[in-house]
């Protein structure tokens, strides 16, 4: 009898001390309509900080009354939510500056590279019409053409009337056995190398 009586002496105590805490616990506490009226923000994103966990949205009394938020904690979440989006939207518009930069002067470069190659076409199309020329004056007068470049040919394996495109390609073919990197003769390179300079030297001289 006399532990009964202690229990609910306990249980009084509780409820002496407790129901005041909850009262005042759950003061500040409002439904999501009295909220979206205090402080007139957007329904959609208040709805944003619920679904993120950001605010607690619970019963009242935990377990009884209405659903309710605090209002002081969705005026702090709301604050830290929009310096959050501002945050996301500077990082956003510096990564699209980023890609926008990179993507620039991947441009240039490519414009670049198309300039280069176009330049080089033109070269080649001069070197290829300027020994055509040649070859027209000197067709009937091959000896005039002068010891060096004739041996330039001959280290190619061409003879003195061959076109510049197979000049060309000759050069390329030995050019690539020869070299070094690939296990070929570093000497024989060489004088792959300067054969061709001399040729291209010589039909430059002829069109001055």
């Amino acid at each position: 009898m006399p532990e009964l009586i202690g229990c609910l002496i306990g249980l009084l105590i509780v409820s002496i001390i407790g129901v005041p805490f909850v009262y005042l616990s759950n003061r500040s506490r409002c439904t999501l309509d009295e909220v979206l009226q205090e402080t007139q923000y957007p329904a959609s994103e208040v709805h944003g900080l619920i679904q993120r966990h950001f605010v607690s949205y619970r019963r009242k009394y935990v377990i009884t009354g209405p659903r309710t938020l605090n209002l002081d904690e969705v005026r702090t979440a709301y604050a830290q939510y929009q310096e959050l989006l501002q945050l996301q939207e500077e990082n956003a518009a510096t990564l699209r500056h980023m890609a926008e930069s990179a993507a620039a002067e991947q441009a240039e470069k490519n414009r670049n590279a198309q300039e280069q190659a176009r330049l080089a076409q033109e070269e080649l199309e001069r070197l290829r019409h300027a020994h055509a020329e040649i070859l027209k004056r000197l067709r009937q007068q091959l000896h005039l053409i002068p010891e060096h470049v004739q041996a330039a040919f001959a280290v190619l394996g061409l003879s003195v009337d061959a076109p510049f495109d197979q000049v060309r390609q000759r050069y390329r073919e030995l050019a690539k056995q020869s070299h070094p990197d690939t296990g070929g003769d570093a000497q024989h390179f060489i004088q792959v190398d300067n054969a061709y300079k001399h040729i291209v030297s010589w039909i430059n001289a002829s069109q001055e």
